[in-house]
């Protein structure tokens, strides 16, 4: 019994040692778990913050659309608290016109088990919008979905600001005119933009364009000199050349004045393979020059024939020009004075008295006068009255100096002179374009020479006797007064430019003023409208260049680019038969001869386009529109497009009326149909559908449609269709090429018909392309 006790003592201690022992073990497991509750909450915490301040909306939402949760910014993009959001439906705060999208959207989420995005519109409280993407996927085991909603007003504005800028620019380029054109060295090809083709008075479809027939369009005297600087340039490897010539309208006759300028372009080795050139029709610009040239010869015979000595000096004390009645005393032409000095001339102090004011005018630039007598041949004395005055550069330098003499012998002859030279001054005034005008120091008018035409504010007897500030603007009087300041101060020509609106328009003025006679001020005013109009023009047509050319470029990689696939795929198949094909089997024979058909279909339907669009510029598209019966023709053309369906295991399904005809070129028709077949089968996925559709419509028009159950384009895509500046073109399902030029051709031919092309799309849901013809001849050449 004893035993048994002890036993029971022993156990009992060993129970209490180890429930002691477990004790502990708790104990150390509560405090682990107390330190891993720490952590959870912390990680909670950032988590919290993490959701509630994040830069982006979170929404947790049920089938329905209600809100199971959100976050804090979540919240302030819809306008209200958090607490007044939960179990509300988000679609509430939707814009009408996107909610649509939202609904597809969260169906789509709910039904595809994969990430969707969406751009929707938030309407809240306070009537303000945001433009929201929204990006959610489905939690399969809760049942829910989570979205995250991205602000993306500031880039939709900035899309919007950027698409009113090429609208801006568009509308100027329309008002600009200036041509373009290109000659490729190795093909021959010369290409002329539209505006050339106006330049010279052409229409595209009328005119075999090649350098030959160039040529021949240019003013005969001129020809040979342009043929020359152009081969020259070649020839001579300069980056380029610049010339003016004439041309010859071909229809009218009429001869034109164009400026042009030309850059090589060079390949990798510098060899000239391409020109790029701009051409622009100056003919009023020349016609302007020639009668200032007219003008200043007219001026030049008016000094020649002058009764009064005029001559001028170089710095070099040498005569620069001298008229007749200079030279005429000394039994001299002009010739036989210009160049030498008055030392060869007079006697020694003759010479030097008639130098001293020259010299003194060259150093200080103000105007002099001296009192000299010349010996004729008869031997008779004659007095005259000599004025010397400067003639400055836009530096202020005396360049040379004027001079005229006035024969003063006899008073009487002396007035005589006096009025003649007056008279002749008088009708040399009446001549120049310019307008002079004489004011005294308050400004107020006292005489004016010039034309009475519309470049007048006002006619002279409205503002002969009345002060400046009683005819002309504020701000302009304010500007000559500053001008007459300056040259009463200075006794230099003072330059002031203004503009002002005249019944014609906006005319720009450069005026030229100078004080004379101690309180007067002669002013020479120049309309210059026409000389900014043509820097403007200028400016526009050099950005219109460079734009048409960044274009030109660019298609051209495009070109480049899709030609470089299949000749890739050539090369390579092509290595690998060379150097496996005594090791290959029929089925990689076969398996690689198969890959070069579709390279050498590809590049076929390519260079097909290509043509046809090369022909489609140059107006060498033959268009003889006829009425025929519809559906056999959709049939001929759908024998190509059901073999490469069939291959693909493609549905093709004509609802075609049986007696439905149109009016139209069938070459281009068949180009229009096979290329829209063409882009169905290659976009749409093994075990689709295509379906072709034609209806008549009330407007006595027939619209024809080619639907498909492809992959479909996002709006970018669409907008990008057309536009031969950038790469819209992309791979079919089966790995198809595709250029991109086919439905530009499409486009064009179906305007020639004076139809309409339209694209509708969805990603992932297939696309419809429709286009109308007419039922009937109604089309407009």
């Amino acid at each position: 019994m004893k035993k048994i006790r002890q036993l029971i003592d022993t156990d009992t201690e060993q129970l209490i040692q180890a429930l002691e022992l477990h004790q502990v073990e708790l104990e150390m497991q509560n405090q682990e778990l107390k330190l891993a509750k720490g952590k959870a909450d912390m990680a909670t915490d950032k988590y919290a913050e993490l959701y509630d301040f994040a830069p982006c909306g979170y929404f947790t939402l049920s089938p329905d659309g209600e809100i199971i949760e959100l976050n804090l910014y979540g919240s302030q993009m819809l306008g209200r608290e958090r607490k007044y959001l939960l179990d509300c439906r988000l679609g509430l705060y939707i814009s009408d016109q996107t909610r649509p999208i939202f609904n597809r959207f969260l169906e789509t989420v709910f039904n595809c088990h994969t990430q969707q995005t969406c751009e929707v519109i938030f309407s809240s409280k306070d009537q303000s919008i945001l433009f929201v993407h929204l990006s959610g996927i489905l939690v399969e085991q809760r049942g829910n979905c989570l979205v995250t909603a991205i602000d993306i007003s500031e880039r939709n504005q900035s899309r919007l600001t950027l698409q009113e800028s090429e609208t801006r620019l568009e509308k100027a380029q329309k008002i600009a005119h200036l041509g373009s054109w290109e000659f490729d060295f190795r093909s021959g090809a010369l290409i002329w933009s539209q505006e050339v083709y106006r330049i010279f008075g052409l229409e595209p479809d009328e005119f075999n364009l090649t350098y030959e027939g160039f040529l021949e369009l240019v003013y005969p005297e001129d020809r040979e000199t342009i043929n020359s600087t152009y081969l020259g340039s070649v020839e001579q490897n300069r980056d380029g050349y610049e010339n003016e010539h004439r041309i010859i309208r071909r229809n009218t006759g009429e001869i034109r004045f164009v400026y042009e300028k030309c850059e090589h372009i060079r390949d990798a080795s510098g060899k000239i393979i391409r020109s790029f050139g701009m051409i622009q029709d100056i003919t009023e610009r020349k016609l302007t020059e020639n009668t200032l040239i007219e003008n200043e010869e007219k001026f030049r015979n008016f000094i020649q024939c002058s009764s009064d000595p005029i001559f001028s000096f170089n710095r070099d004390e040498t005569y620069r020009f001298a008229n007749d009645a200079f030279a005429r005393p000394f039994g001299k032409n002009p010739l036989e004075i210009i160049g030498k000095t008055p030392y060869e001339i007079f006697p020694y102090d003759e010479a030097e008295k008639r130098l001293e004011i020259v010299r003194k005018v060259l150093k200080t630039g103000e105007k002099g006068e001296i009192e000299v007598d010349v010996v004729d041949p008869s031997g008779e004395s004659r007095y005259f009255l000599t004025t010397a005055d400067a003639v400055k550069n836009d530096q202020n330098q005396v360049v040379y100096v004027n001079c005229v003499s006035k024969e003063i012998t006899q008073l009487k002859n002396a007035e005589q002179a006096l009025k003649e030279s007056e008279a002749q001054i008088s009708a040399l005034l009446a001549a120049m374009p310019d307008m002079i005008f004489i004011l005294n120091r308050e400004g107020i008018f006292i005489d004016y020479h010039g034309p009475l035409s519309t470049e007048l504010y006002a006619t002279p007897d409205s503002f002969i006797g009345r002060s400046m500030f009683d005819v002309l603007p504020e701000d302009i009087v304010n500007q000559f007064f500053g001008a007459f300041e300056a040259a009463f101060r200075t006794g230099e020509v003072q330059l002031c430019e203004y503009s002002m609106t005249l019944p014609s328009g906006r005319q720009y003025f450069e005026s030229k003023v100078v004080a004379f006679d101690r309180d007067k001020i002669l002013t020479i005013i120049r309309n210059v409208s026409l000389y900014k109009d043509t820097e403007e023009l200028i400016k526009i047509k050099n950005s219109d260049l460079q734009r048409i050319n960044a274009e030109k470029d660019k298609f051209f990689s495009i070109i480049a680019h899709d030609l470089r696939s299949p000749f890739s795929g050539f090369l390579g198949l092509t290595e690998s038969m060379a150097k496996k094909l005594p090791n290959m089997t029929l089925n990689e024979i076969q398996h690689i001869t198969l890959l070069m058909h579709n390279s050498a279909a590809h590049l076929f339907r390519l260079l097909g386009n290509l043509l046809e669009w090369s022909k489609m510029e140059r107006g060498l598209t033959l268009f003889q529109p006829k009425t025929f019966v519809l559906m056999p023709k959709i049939s001929d053309s759908l024998i190509f497009a059901k073999e490469m369906a069939n291959n693909k295991k493609i549905i093709v399904r004509c609802k075609i009326p049986l007696n439905l005809k149109v009016f139209a070129d069938e070459n281009m028709f068949e180009s229009i149909f096979r290329n829209l077949m063409s882009n169905a089968v290659k976009y749409t996925p093994k075990g689709g559908r295509i379906t072709v559709t034609a209806t008549k419509n009330s407007n006595r028009s027939v619209e024809i449609s080619v639907s498909d159950t492809g992959i479909g384009m996002s709006k970018k895509l669409i907008d990008h269709l057309f536009r031969l500046d950038t790469q819209s073109n992309r791979k079919g399902t089966e790995g198809e090429y595709s250029s991109g030029l086919g439905l530009i051709i499409c486009r064009d031919f179906i305007e020639k018909h004076g139809g309409t092309l339209s694209v509708e799309s969805l990603e992932g849901k297939g696309s419809t392309f429709r286009f109308t013809l007419p039922e009937q001849n109604e089309i407009l050449n």
